[in-house]
This record gives C-alpha cells, structure tokens and sequence, in this order.
C-alpha cells in the first residue's frame, strides 16, 4: 500500500525527470478492491493527484500503459488525471485501465471522459455520483460521434456523496444513452438508492427500469438495483427484458 509519503516522493521523481524509461505505470489494487464502485479506504487525493498530474510527454515519454483498477479516483485525482490526459502534452498512451467517480469532479473533465477525447481507456469502472460533471459526461456520450469504445465497461450508478440535487438529470440523460445505444459494451450495472436522493428521484429511478425493456445490452453480466422498492410494474419490465433476451450474458441479477 502507498503511503503518502511514497505518493509524494513518486510525484518528486516524475518532477526530476528520473522516470524517463517507464513505459507501465500499474496501481492495481495498491490500496485495496473499489471494484464496481465498491471502496473501504481513504485514499490520499491530494498525494495521488501530484502524481497522475505529473503525467505528461516531458516526464514519461515512453508511458503506453496506465493502469488505475480498483484504485478509486475522486475529487482532485480525478482532476488531475483527466486534465493530463486530455492535455496536449500528454504522454503517448496506448491502454489506460481507470476506476473513476464524478464526485468532486470538474464539468469540463466530465465532458473530456465522454465526449470520446480519450480512445486509449480501455477498462472504465465508473461511479455517477449526481452533479455536474455527471451530468456533463452523460450529455457529451449522448451528443459524441460515435459510441465509446470502452472494451470493460462498468457503472455504478448513485452512492455515497452530498451532490444528489442533480440525480434526476443524470438520470434522465443515463435513459437516453441507453436508447441510443450508447453503452452496449456495458458488462456491469449497479444503481443504488441513498439518502441524499430526493423523493422524485426516487420515483425516476424506479421507473428508469422501463428502458431495460427498450434496448438490448449483449454482454451485462451483473446487474443490481438496491433499495430502489420495486413494485409489481418495475418486475414485469424487468421481467420483459430478460425474457426477449435483452441481456444474452446476464449471470448475476441483485434486486435487495
């Protein structure tokens, strides 16, 4: 596990110029398992943001390969990061593998993550947290070229986080990207009802299922809808999309 300390001496050497030859930089699990929006540690943000924003052509540029699983990124990281490799002085990578949530995140690094700007993120475990950059990332999906081409494609939907004001939108943009197809390469699916959502919210993300019988999603393999007190209709939508064989490669259904 990285210590802040280590965080800090890391960030120095990409400073001074010592890791010129570094072509993979791996964090998987150095601080634990957030897999699928799942974390039970504090990481230090500000130490991991010295480091992800020290990432750039003059400091490693022979950097292909970045992975960040299972190693959630927040607040000023998340800035840090996407602000280094939407720069135009990024380093040449090839593969970025990235745990990522919207929570203390810019707008306009929202927009970067979904506009389709960085082809090179390969595997995207993502945690919507409503706000503005969620809302920002769900109306650049919706509105870029092409759909993204992210090869593992996991999304956990709410959570822990004080920015539920604007979980209706988000939501309601999240509908659309399903109704244009826009992630088909989704494998994991967690949507989950906390305080901070408001009563109509609520009720919108009970009624956020209708879509499911609208579109088919080839690969999901988990899907979980927590505490959302689903009611006879919400069933027998959900019912309906396994049924027409909306969800081919569905193994794991959580609905408590």
């Amino acid at each position: 596990e990285l210590s802040s300390a280590a965080l800090s001496s890391l960030g120095r050497l990409l400073r001074d110029g010592e890791m010129l030859s570094l072509e993979v930089l791996d964090f998987e699990g150095v601080y634990g398992n957030c897999s699928y929006g799942e974390s039970d540690f504090e990481v230090d943000t500000e130490g991991l943001a010295e480091v992800l924003g020290g990432l750039n052509v003059v400091a490693v540029p022979h950097l292909k390969c970045l992975n960040l699983k299972r190693l959630m990124v927040r607040d000023a990281a998340a800035n840090a990061l996407i602000s280094s490799l939407s720069s135009d002085e990024a380093p040449p990578l090839e593969t970025v593998h990235l745990c990522i949530s919207t929570l203390g995140m810019e707008s306009k690094h929202g927009e970067a993550l979904g506009n389709g700007s960085l082809p090179f993120i390969r595997t995207l475990d993502l945690r919507l947290i409503g706000g503005p950059a969620a809302v920002a990332l769900m109306k650049a999906l919706n509105e870029a070229p092409i759909s993204p081409e992210w090869e593992d494609f996991s999304l956990t939907v709410g959570g822990d986080g004080e920015e539920g004001d604007a979980n209706f939108y988000m939501l309601i943009d999240l509908e659309v990207c399903f109704r244009f197809g826009r992630l088909a390469s989704l494998q994991w699916l967690q949507i989950k009802y906390t305080e901070v959502w408001g009563e109509d919210e609520y009720g919108y993300a009970d009624g956020f299922l209708e879509v499911l019988t609208m579109v088919r999603l080839p690969v999901l393999s988990h899907f979980s809808a927590q505490r959302l007190g689903m009611d006879n209709t919400e069933f027998q939508w959900l019912g309906e999309a396994v049924w027409a064989g909306n969800f081919p490669q569905l193994r794991s259904l959580n609905l408590s």
